[in-house]
């Protein structure tokens, strides 16, 4: 009683603790959280504040598992506080040996947050935090590899999504463990081979995650290009970010449109409603006709968003074309290329048998004759144009011939050089 008077007529603020109680050093409390087939995580208390204790799974084996810790450790130890699990030691508990000692961050996953009743916006900025955090992860030079619902976490306090389990995680530094890993249906095919980590394998991963949010539709379009192949997807969370930053701005402009026609007609439609019902003034009223006026609002909005990908569509398909066209034109031209290629050593074959062998075969008095035709091959040029009518255009079939006739004019060229060597005083 004396102790709760002395407590009632303090006129200083300050917490009310038992005198005699004092911080533990050691670890209490301790309580199993998750176990896998390779790790097991604890929750516990010391100093007064709770910790996560995360050791390797009796079964992993005692030379991997301590091995895998140890890098687990070492890449935690890169990320800066407030995005990832803060470690700050491994140390040694009874029955579960060496654990990594990081930060307790009291929240829910991503999934469980998703379930829950968030707007748009709400959604919309926890991407671009999350798209954010991991963009930091990269900067400090590792991949996480494993990008998934239940290995983020949302702050109760902060709400700025917290990145944990690197246990999959990789650099470059680092020389073990270096096999394919990940979580089907978050991982990029690549993973499923590569032995090199690349950031665009968590991007793939958190354009995954981003698909599970129900984004607007500035964040649907970079979705689509963050999980294309990889040497088409994004090199960076940032360009990612940019990306639908761009396509926000370029939205803005028809909704600005369409926010005055949406004016214009709310305005009618307040009057409208004014002037056929005055004497309704109670709240029941002015709630019906708020929520009318909303209805009308989404609609505008979801119409905004169907135009919108209904020119991004009719882009996309003009893109196509482009694309088909110039692939037809570099087919066609690969194929007159090749038709001119082969028929070059037709012409060759002719000329070795004609002209060049005329110059091989001249009798021991050294008569060379001045001069010899090219008609074989002129007639096999002419004979190959005649046979590839069918084939080629008359554009194509004119670059063609112009092709063939340098090239016996080219093959004479060398035929009369080789004369004047055999006869230099002619």
């Amino acid at each position: 009683m004396e102790k709760e008077r002395n407590l009632r007529s303090a006129d200083s603020s300050g917490y009310i603790v038992d005198p005699v109680a004092s911080l533990q050093e050691d670890f209490t409390e301790i309580t199993e959280i998750h176990r896998s087939a390779r790790n097991v995580v604890l929750r516990a208390k010391r100093f007064g504040r709770w910790w996560v204790l995360k050791g390797a799974a009796p079964d992993s084996g005692l030379t991997e598992g301590a091995s895998a810790l140890r890098k687990e450790f070492e890449i935690a130890l890169m990320i800066p506080r407030g995005i990832g699990p803060n470690a700050s030691a491994i140390e040694t508990l009874p029955d579960y040996g060496p654990c990594i000692v990081m930060d307790y961050v009291e929240g829910i996953t991503l999934g469980e947050w998703l379930k829950g009743p968030h707007t748009r916006r709400q959604r919309s900025d926890m991407a671009y935090m999350l798209t954010e955090v991991v963009g930091k992860i990269h900067r400090c030079g590792v991949v996480h590899r494993d990008l998934k619902p239940e290995n983020i976490i949302i702050p109760t306090i902060g709400n700025r999504p917290v990145i944990i389990d690197f246990n999959l995680s990789d650099t470059t530094v680092h020389s073990e463990f270096k096999q394919p890993a990940g979580t089907k249906g978050y991982m990029s095919p690549e993973q499923f081979y590569a032995d090199k980590p690349d950031p665009r394998n968590d991007i793939y991963s958190l354009a995954c995650l981003l698909k599970e949010m129900n984004l607007p539709y500035a964040w649907r379009r970079a979705i689509k290009k963050a999980l294309r192949p990889i040497d088409r997807r994004y090199d960076s969370t940032d360009s990612l970010a940019e990306s639908v930053r761009r396509t926000q701005k370029r939205c803005r402009f028809l909704w600005r449109a369409l926010g005055a026609v949406a004016l214009v007609a709310l305005t009618a439609l307040t009057m409208l409603s004014l002037n056929g019902n005055n004497k309704a003034n109670d709240s029941g009223a002015q709630s019906q006709r708020a929520e009318m006026l909303s209805t009308r609002v989404d609609s505008i909005s979801r119409t905004a968003d169907k135009q919108i990908a209904l020119l991004e569509g009719n882009l996309k398909n003009i893109k196509d074309s482009i694309r088909n066209a110039n692939q037809a034109a570099d087919d066609r031209r690969a194929a007159v290329q090749a038709a001119i290629k082969n028929e070059k050593a037709v012409l060759d074959r002719i000329w070795a048998r004609t002209g060049m062998r005329y110059l091989d075969t001249v009798d021991t008095s050294g008569f060379v004759a001045n001069a010899i035709t090219t008609e074989p091959m002129d007639r096999e040029a002419r004979d190959f144009i005649a046979r590839s009518t069918s084939k080629f255009t008359p554009e194509e079939l004119t670059v063609i011939t112009d092709a063939l006739n340098k090239h016996i004019k080219t093959n004479m060229d060398k035929w009369t050089e080789r004369r004047y060597k055999m006869i230099p005083n002619d």
